[in-house]
C-alpha cells in the first residue's frame, strides 16, 4: 500500500471531527509526526458530546467535563482548537448555511473558519463510516473545501488556492484505493496517552486501544 508522504501535506493542517477524540483516534499517530516536524497543526470539532456518557450520572455535565478534558489535550500538543458546539448526533440538520430556525448552518461555520485559517490540507472523517454525524461532516467538508477556493463571499476573506483533502478512518474501514501512515513507536506512545486522556471516555477508548493494530498504522483516502 502506497505510504503517505507528509511531505505534500503543507505547513498548516486541518483535522475536522464530529467528535472531540475522532481525530485522534483517526489519525493520532500523523498528529504526532506532524507536531515533531514543526507544523501548525488546528482542529475543528462539530458537535457538544452530549450523547457521549456512558453512565446516567454524568448526563449534565458530559458537555464541559469532554470540553475541559478537550482542551488540556489539544493545547497540551500544540494544536489550536475550536468548538462548533452542535448538538450531538444532529449534525443533518446543519447540512445547510442556515437553519429553518435563523442560526448559523454547517456549511456557514467551517466557509468562515476555513477562510480564516487557511490550511493547506484538511482532514475529514471518510463517508463509509456507519456514524451519521462523521456521515455529515464529510459531506459539509467536502462541498465546502470547495466553495472556499471559489470567488464568492469576498467579506470572508480571500479564496483558497487548491487544498488537500483528505479522509480519515474512525470506526469502519476505508473502502477502495487508499494510502497509509505506519506509527514508529514514538507515534504509538502519543497516541495511547493522549487517546487515555479522554477520561469521559474511558470505556470507549480502552475498547478501541486494546487492539493493538489500531496503534500500528492509519488510512486515509485522498479526495482531492
Amino acid at each position: 500500500m502506497q505510504q503517505l508522504d507528509t511531505q505534500l501535506l503543507g505547513d498548516r493542517i486541518l483535522f475536522i471531527s464530529a467528535h472531540d477524540d475522532d481525530s485522534l483516534i483517526g489519525c493520532g499517530g500523523l498528529i504526532s509526526n506532524l507536531i515533531n516536524l514543526n507544523k501548525e497543526i488546528y482542529t475543528i470539532i462539530f458537535t457538544d458530546g452530549s450523547l457521549g456518557y456512558t453512565r446516567e450520572s454524568d448526563k449534565n455535565e458530559i458537555v464541559e467535563r469532554r470540553k475541559r478534558e478537550c482542551i488540556e489535550i489539544y493545547t497540551h500538543n500544540q494544536n489550536n482548537v475550536v468548538f462548533f458546539d452542535l448538538p450531538d448526533m444532529s449534525l443533518n440538520n446543519y447540512e445547510c448555511w442556515e437553519t429553518i430556525t435563523g442560526d448559523k448552518g454547517g456549511y456557514q461555520l467551517l466557509f468562515y473558519h476555513l477562510r480564516k485559517i487557511r490550511p493547506d490540507s484538511v482532514f475529514i472523517p471518510h463517508h463509509y463510516d456507519r456514524h451519521p454525524d462523521h456521515q455529515s461532516v464529510n459531506r459539509i467538508a467536502k462541498i465546502i473545501c470547495w466553495q472556499v477556493t471559489q470567488p464568492i463571499l469576498p467579506d470572508y476573506g480571500k479564496p483558497l488556492s487548491q487544498l488537500n483533502l483528505y479522509a480519515y478512518q474512525v470506526w469502519d474501514k476505508i473502502k477502495g484505493a487508499a494510502v497509509e501512515y505506519i506509527l514508529n513507536k514514538r507515534d504509538q506512545e502519543f497516541k495511547k496517552n493522549t487517546l487515555q486522556k479522554f477520561k469521559s471516555q474511558q470505556l470507549i477508548i480502552n475498547q478501541f486501544i486494546s487492539d493493538e493494530t489500531n496503534l500500528l498504522r492509519e488510512h486515509y483516502q485522498l479526495i482531492s
